[in-house]
C-alpha cells in the first residue's frame, strides 16, 4: 500500500484489506480508542493483550465488532506486540481455509492443530511420542480406512499406524504434511472430512488433552509463553452458519489452557442463545465502531477529528475539496471529506467504499481533486445498496430508533436483521444503537418518520 499523492492513488490507499506486515509500521493510528469507547484510556484490544499473558485454565475469548470497524488491524497490531516480547501467535483466516457456506466447530479444530504443530516447529519444540502418535490416529487416511472397512484404531493408512510398533513413530514433519491433506479436506468439503469430523467428536476429550500438552511443550521452550491463536473471518459468517460453528459443542472450542480468540458477529450477540454461550468462555470482548454523534443527536467532535487523522496517515487531503475540517455542521458544508464521514456514521468500511468510489468518478472527468458531486454520487449509491436491505414492515421499527428509541429495543429479531444489513449501528460496546445516517436521510426524504411512527 502506498500513501496517496494523487487520486489515482486512492484505491490502493484505501482497499478493503487489514494492514499488516510494513503497511501496519506505516499506516497505523492509534487514536481511536476514546472515539470508541467513550471512556479515556479504555481499550477493548489492551484487556485482550493482557488478558493474553496471564495463566488460565480457561483461555478462550470472542471478539465482536461491526465487520470493517478496524478490529482485524487492532488485532494485527496487538499480535505484533506480543512477537515482539516473545510469544508466538498465529493468526487463521478462515475465509482461506473453511469451506465457508458450510463450516463446523471440528474444523476449527483442524485448523487450531496445524497452527499449533506450526509454531512448535518454529520453536524447535521437540513433541512427545504419546502427542505424536496421537495426531497421527486423528490424521489417518479416512479414505483407505472407509475402503479396508477395518476398525478405526486398526489401521491409519498413508503408513503411519498407532498401533504398528514395526513402523516408525511419525516425526513432526510428517504430521504436518498429513495435515496439509485434512485441512484440503475441510476446505473442499471432500468425502473424507466427515470422518475427520466424526474421530475428533468421539474422542474429543484425547483430542482437547494433545493440543494442550502441544501448547505446555511450546510454553516450555518459550519460558512460559504460551502460543496464542486467532481466528479471523468468523464474524462474516450468516446465522446459520454461525451457530452450527459456535453453538453447536461451545466447550470443544473453549476447553483449552492457551489464548485462543474467535472473532463472533455482533448481531448475533442479541439473540437468545447468546447468552447461553457467553459463560463458557472467558470473556467476551465488543470492539466498538468510532462514534461522530452523541446519543442526543450532537456532533461528537472526537470521532470527526478521529477519523479525520486516520484519514491523513494514508492520503493527502487536500486531494478532498474543501480539505478545511471544521467540527460544526454550520461550517463544514464545503468540505468534501467532512460529508463523506457525517454520512458514513463513522463505518470505516463505508468510508472507505465512498472514498474509493468517488475517487474513480473525479478521475474519470479528469478532476485533480473529489468534488461534492462525486461524493454525493457515490453516497447515493451506497444508500441504494442500503435501502435495498429493509422492507416497509421495517420502517417503524427503523423510525422509533431515529425517534429516540436507541436503548432496550425490544425486538431483538428485527434489530438483529437490521445490524446484519448495515442498517443500524451499535455505539459505545452495546449501550445504544442508531440508524444508518444514509437510510435516516431516506426515511426523512420518504416521509416515513412522521407522527405514526414515533415511539410507544
Amino acid at each position: 500500500m502506498k500513501y496517496a499523492q494523487e487520486i489515482s492513488g486512492m484505491i490502493n490507499a484505501f482497499n478493503d484489506s487489514e494492514l499488516t506486515g510494513k503497511d501496519l509500521d506505516t499506516f497505523y493510528y492509534d487514536g481511536t480508542m476514546f472515539a470508541r469507547t467513550g471512556v479515556p484510556g479504555r481499550s477493548p484490544i489492551n484487556e485482550l493483550y493482557a488478558a493474553c499473558k496471564l495463566p488460565a485454565e480457561k483461555s478462550a475469548y470472542l471478539l465482536l465488532g461491526h465487520r470493517g470497524c478496524g478490529k482485524s488491524t487492532e488485532l494485527n497490531k496487538m499480535s505484533e506486540r506480543l512477537r515482539d516480547e516473545g510469544y508466538l501467535i498465529t493468526t487463521i483466516q478462515c475465509n482461506d481455509n473453511l469451506d465457508i457456506n458450510n463450516p463446523l466447530y471440528t474444523d476449527l479444530m483442524v485448523l487450531m492443530c496445524d497452527a499449533l504443530l506450526k509454531m512448535a516447529k518454529e520453536c524447535g519444540c521437540e513433541l512427545s511420542e504419546d502427542i505424536r502418535k496421537t495426531i497421527a490416529s486423528f490424521w489417518k487416511d479416512a479414505t483407505r480406512v472407509e475402503k479396508s472397512g477395518r476398525d478405526e484404531e486398526s489401521s491409519v493408512g498413508a503408513e503411519l499406524s498407532v498401533n504398528a510398533p514395526k513402523l516408525p513413530v511419525p516425526i513432526l514433519g510428517d504430521l504436518l504434511q498429513l495435515g496439509v491433506g485434512v485441512k484440503s479436506s475441510i476446505k473442499y468439503h471432500q468425502a473424507s472430512v466427515e470422518e475427520y469430523r466424526s474421530r475428533i467428536t468421539r474422542r474429543i476429550g484425547d483430542w482437547i488433552r494433545t493440543m494442550n500438552k502441544i501448547a505446555d511443550s511450546i510454553a516450555d521452550k518459550k519460558d512460559g509463553k504460551r502460543p496464542i491463536i486467532i481466528f479471523e473471518d468468523l464474524d462474516k459468517l450468516d446465522q446459520k452458519n454461525a451457530e452450527m460453528v459456535f453453538f453447536e459443542r461451545t466447550s470443544c472450542l473453549t476447553g483449552y489452557g492457551f489464548p485462543i480468540i474467535y472473532t463472533f458477529p455482533i448481531a448475533l450477540s442479541y439473540t437468545a442463545r447468546y447468552n447461553t454461550l457467553t459463560p463458557q468462555f472467558k470473556k467476551a470482548y465488543r470492539f466498538p465502531m468510532i462514534k461522530i454523534e452523541t446519543e442526543e443527536g450532537d456532533v461528537f467532535e472526537e470521532g470527526f477529528k478521529t477519523i479525520y487523522d486516520l484519514v491523513k496517515k494514508r492520503v493527502k487531503t487536500e486531494l478532498f475539496d474543501g480539505d478545511a475540517f471544521f467540527f460544526n455542521k454550520e461550517m463544514c458544508g464545503e468540505s468534501v471529506l467532512y460529508r463523506m464521514v457525517e454520512k458514513t456514521g463513522g463505518s470505516l468500511r463505508n468510508l472507505f467504499e465512498v472514498i474509493r468510489e468517488s475517487s474513480t468518478l473525479a478521475m474519470t472527468r479528469r478532476a485533480e481533486t473529489i468534488g461534492m458531486q462525486d461524493a454525493d454520487i457515490a453516497l447515493t449509491e451506497l444508500q441504494s445498496e442500503l435501502i435495498i436491505r429493509i422492507e416497509d414492515q421495517n420502517y417503524p421499527f427503523l423510525a422509533r430508533i431515529c425517534k429516540g428509541k436507541k436503548r432496550q429495543i425490544e425486538d431483538k429479531a428485527m434489530l438483529l436483521e437490521m445490524m446484519q444489513a448495515g442498517v443500524v449501528l451499535e455505539y459505545n460496546g452495546r449501550q445504544w444503537h442508531n440508524v444508518h445516517p444514509l437510510v435516516r436521510d431516506f426515511l426523512e426524504e420518504e416521509n416515513l418518520l412522521g407522527e405514526g411512527n414515533l415511539p410507544g
